[in-house]
């Protein structure tokens, strides 16, 4: 106080005084783990303290300094007036994982990085005489369901081929020209494979669907 305060006997006036230097003030930087990023720093009451570089986070996008509820830049930093401290704040990356049915896009789906690929309830394209297998790299690796999203992803549909059974029935006439009872025999062939019927006797005929065949491979 300016004067001297001294025993009253009068009225009297005092002037605040403060010391020319500011009060100084701790600020740090860290990161989101709580790690220190450069130094701590003493900083003058007003002043603005020294921004560090962005940091980085693998897959992250550095977004800007947190302090309370606000998010600040190295151009919006504000002048300090206590102790502070600045938390480093990032956006995860998200990569398009596209599914592709041959050479047509089935479905694309925008996943977190280190997020898991999910096919539950994912309705899964279809291919006549085939059964979907999974879905597969273009090099042909398979992609398990639950498989961790690293980055952009290009996935293709898999089939296998469906095996199906076939009955011959060969019926023997005799010197009356009555039939006999047939002569049953049951193979598997896949889709759209040949069945070859030329193996049997000459003059034996075929009918498929109520259509004479005759010996002959048939698709």
């Amino acid at each position: 106080w300016s004067p001297e305060v001294v025993t009253v006997v009068d009225n009297a006036e005092y002037t605040a005084t403060f010391p020319a230097t500011l009060n100084e003030y701790t600020v740090r930087f860290v990161d989101d783990n709580g790690t220190l990023i450069g130094e701590e720093q003493t900083v003058p009451y007003g002043e603005k303290p020294a921004v560090p570089a962005d940091p980085e986070k693998e897959d992250h996008t550095f977004t800007g300094w947190k302090s309370g509820d606000a998010i600040y830049t190295d151009a919006t930093i504000p002048a300090v007036t206590g102790p502070a401290e600045y938390v480093a704040t990032y956006a995860i990356h998200t990569y398009v994982v596209t599914f592709m049915n041959g050479d047509e896009v089935w479905i694309t789906d925008n996943r977190y990085y280190n997020t898991k690929i999910a096919y539950v309830g994912m309705n899964y394209p279809t291919k006549e005489g085939h059964s979907f297998s999974g879905w597969y790299t273009a090099e042909g690796d398979p992609i398990a369901n639950g498989t961790l999203v690293m980055g952009d992803m290009v996935l293709y549909a898999g089939f296998r081929i469906n095996t199906y059974n076939y009955t011959v029935e060969v019926y023997t006439m005799d010197l009356f020209g009555n039939y006999g009872e047939p002569v049953v025999t049951t193979e598997a062939a896949e889709f759209g494979s040949i069945v070859d019927l030329t193996g049997y006797q000459t003059g034996e005929h075929f009918y498929l669907d109520g259509e004479n065949i005759n010996s002959k491979l048939y698709a």
